[in-house]
């Protein structure tokens, strides 16, 4: 018992992050992944644009999973994993799990069976991109289109949430998984457009393209963070990453100095 009650430690340490991006298509999603430290992309989708990072393609499960094996075991340089995008790794998990149970399509084995056999898949999955994390000392960022979802609330009634673009048994996987996840979207202001005295008038949204990471889950939409983060961060169209960053950073700093006060008291 001793020897386990050694390895105790204490104190606040900031580790690399693990990050999930969320947001629609061209918000700049890829943009603030891009300035995470020395980043290498694994792509499942041609959304790089601009961009030039290096860049690993994988069309298939068995791909993407030697990828990270290589990444594990082999000496490199890399900082970041960025994963663009996780919704494009869903097909390739179900076509893993069809070929090993020798069926055309997911569906194909009744009762959600299927999907419920990708929960093991995507627990793996994960499970591999911690060993990088702590293997290599790599951020991991990943990448997620959403979709809006009736959400049914015994207590609040339903409403429409965001979420990654996933299926829904998925979704708490990644989310319990992630450290941060962001909500990438432009302040949008409404406004109504036509002719008033004719009652010709549609509802227009208009966006300020003054963009913003929401960290902090307010219904709209999933959001998360286990640093205290409440206010979203204001995402620069260059040197986003930054931003996140300094933020998260800024927690820790605070965090080591209420430990330092509590241990001189």
């Amino acid at each position: 018992m001793a020897a386990i009650l050694s390895s105790v430690s204490s104190g606040v340490q900031m580790k690399p992050l693990r990050c999930v991006i969320t947001g629609h298509e061209g918000v700049g999603k890829t943009t603030l992944a891009a300035g995470a430290p020395d980043p290498l992309f694994v792509t499942t989708e041609d959304g790089l644009g601009l961009i030039d990072a290096p860049t690993i393609a994988t069309d298939s499960h068995a791909k993407t999973n030697a990828i990270l094996d290589e990444l594990i075991s082999e000496e490199h340089s890399y900082r970041s994993l960025v994963f663009d995008a996780i919704d494009g790794e869903e097909p390739n998990v179900f076509a893993a799990i069809c070929e090993a149970g020798g069926k055309k399509s997911i569906g194909d084995f009744g009762f959600n069976k299927g999907y419920v056999q990708a929960d093991d898949y995507w627990t793996r999955f994960f499970h591999k991109l911690d060993h990088l994390r702590a293997a290599r000392g790599m951020n991991i960022v990943i990448i997620s289109h959403v979709s809006a979802n009736h959400i049914d609330d015994p207590v609040i009634g339903t409403y429409v949430r965001y979420e990654p673009n996933l299926h829904k048994r998925t979704v708490p996987i990644l989310t319990k998984w992630a450290d941060v996840i962001g909500f990438l979207a432009p302040m949008r202001s409404a406004r109504d457009e036509g002719d008033d005295t004719k009652n010709r008038t549609v509802r227009v949204a208009t966006n300020s393209y003054q963009r913003f990471l929401h960290v902090s889950d307010d219904g709209r939409y999933i959001a998360k963070n286990r640093f205290g983060l409440t206010e979203a961060i204001p995402i620069a169209p260059t040197n986003g990453w930054s931003a996140l960053s300094q933020a998260v950073a800024a927690q820790f700093a605070a965090a080591k100095g209420t430990t330092e006060q509590e241990n001189a008291a």
